[in-house]
């Protein structure tokens, strides 16, 4: 059995949440056996990957071409913001927070949808129901932890 992430449309095209993302996350929960999620991360090994991902999508997504696309403010890729998102700088502190707020809880499984927050693709719950987090995808636990602490 295999199991993907969409959209896989085409080449080069991986999913926010990438199958990586969901093993690794499944197994550094438990220390005894899975690797250790980093105690120092870096922006360009651990956070990029995710926006670049994100903002790659509006290729297949009209949703994500309209939020994020290349010739909008909201490109997550342009290398100005780029600079001051990878900046520990204390003066991009709250730039910093309000890119990580931005993202859905992961833990957010019984609670309130979050359709306004990012990444902007149905989750694991849509249409089975209407009450649950789950409806819309969060990024992982793992994922969380590693972007909170770039502080």
């Amino acid at each position: 059995m295999v199991a993907v992430t969409p959209p896989s449309y085409g080449q080069g095209l991986n999913g926010v949440v990438t199958m990586h993302d969901v093993v690794f996350d499944l197994f550094s929960r438990d220390a005894k056996f899975g690797p250790l999620p980093p105690t120092r991360p870096s922006f360009w090994r651990h956070i990029f990957p995710i926006f670049d991902r994100l903002v790659s999508s509006q290729w297949v997504n009209g949703g994500i071409n309209f939020l994020f696309g290349t010739d909008l403010r909201l490109n997550l890729t342009q290398p100005d913001l780029l600079y001051r998102l990878s900046s520990p700088a204390e003066e991009y502190k709250q730039l910093r927070h309000s890119y990580f707020n931005w993202f859905r809880d992961p833990a957010n499984v019984t609670g309130d949808q979050e359709p306004q927050k990012v990444p902007p693709f149905y989750g694991d719950a849509f249409g089975d129901y209407n009450d649950l987090g789950m409806v819309d995808l969060a990024v992982t636990s793992n994922t969380i932890r590693v972007v909170g602490a770039m502080g």
